[in-house]
């Protein structure tokens, strides 16, 4: 459903854009000029440090990893069902170091990831869950610098469709996918 309305959109930008924008007017045009935010593309804080974005947030798996620890585990549904899921701990190969929550404003700062936990249920990526430290980097030294404790953060496919729609700072457990109530 969501991707039939974000191909209706891109459509409806495109003609748009084709349609005012005459072959002569192309090199007039300012370039990297953002589209406009739509309702689709903005974020939604449901509260609890938990927040929605339609079109997906972008995961944190740019760079290479390495695969450490796997295993199998199991975790309550939002009605305290058991479910069991597996898990495979991917670990960065090089410094990798991300701004996750620019989106939402200050007082975020840069994001060292140390670890990322993906977790599955039936063969569906549930959930990646973030282990890292928020800093900066030293203006002399270039190395990071952790400010304050560690950080969990999660981000989740709610209806399995592949989109981590769902970013959870905080709450850890409480953003929980309908398909994964529908399992039992």
């Amino acid at each position: 459903m969501w991707k039939r309305i974000q191909l209706i959109l891109l459509l409806f930008v495109l003609m748009a854009a084709l349609t005012g924008c005459k072959s002569s007017d192309l090199s007039t045009q300012p370039v990297n000029v953002p589209l406009p935010t739509t309702e689709v593309q903005a974020v939604q804080d449901l509260g609890n440090g938990i927040y929605m974005k339609v079109v997906g947030w972008e995961l944190p798996l740019s760079v290479p990893m390495k695969l450490g620890d796997t295993g199998t585990d199991q975790f309550n549904d939002s009605k305290g069902r058991p479910i069991k899921c597996t898990y495979s701990f991917l670990i960065p190969q090089s410094e990798f170091i991300t701004r996750p929550f620019e989106e939402l404003g200050p007082p975020y700062h840069d994001v060292r990831i140390d670890s990322v936990t993906k977790v599955e249920v039936n063969g569906k990526v549930y959930k990646y869950e973030v282990h890292g430290g928020e800093g900066e980097k030293d203006g002399k030294t270039g190395r990071f610098v952790q400010q304050g404790p560690s950080i969990i953060y999660s981000y989740v496919d709610r209806d399995a469709d592949g989109v981590f729609e769902t970013l959870d700072t905080g709450s850890l457990g409480t953003a929980f996918s309908s398909w994964i109530d529908d399992l039992n």
